[in-house]
Parts: C-alpha cells; structure tokens; sequence
C-alpha cells in the first residue's frame, strides 16, 4: 500500500514538474528560440532525469519491501526446541 502510494505521489509530482516548462511557454510567449529550442530541451531533461530518479526510487522500495518481509519471516519461523534438538518450523 505504502509502495503504490509513494510511487503514485511521485509520478504526479514528476508529470507536472516536466510539464511546467511547456505551460509556462503557453501562458508567458517568448521568443521563437525559445520556444523551438530551450523549453523542449528543458523539458527532455527533466525528463529523463525524472525517469533515472524513477528507477532508484523503485528499487529502494521494493528492497525496504523485501528487507521487512524477511524480517516478519524470521519472527514467525523462529527456531523451538523439542526434546533438546533445536528444530525449523516453516510454514
């Protein structure tokens, strides 16, 4: 849940922080260089800087995902001893 949130919020905020130099341009006219040239470059590497940032961000989640769900497992799978022998129940 945390996960798809985190990911949702920050895909949103990513999409309107790429945009906002197209809408700028839109709202405020500049010159034809401008225009033609800064604004999609601007755009381009926000872009794909926030598409590497996407990645990094994926991947630390699902290893704090993995990381406490090991660490659930080892709570429910703790070792009992039976009779002296120290024995694995799994589930």
């Amino acid at each position: 849940m945390f996960y798809t949130l985190t990911l949702y919020f920050y895909r949103m905020v990513a999409s309107m922080m790429a945009l906002t130099p197209i809408m700028i341009n839109i709202l405020i006219p500049s010159e034809v260089i401008t225009s033609l040239l800064y604004v999609p470059l601007l755009s381009l590497s926000l872009s794909i800087f926030f598409v590497y940032f996407d990645r990094k961000i994926v991947i630390s989640l699902k290893r704090i995902k993995l990381k406490s769900n090991t660490q659930i497992s080892r709570i429910i799978n703790k070792p009992k001893r039976i009779k002296g022998y120290l024995t694995w129940f799994c589930c």
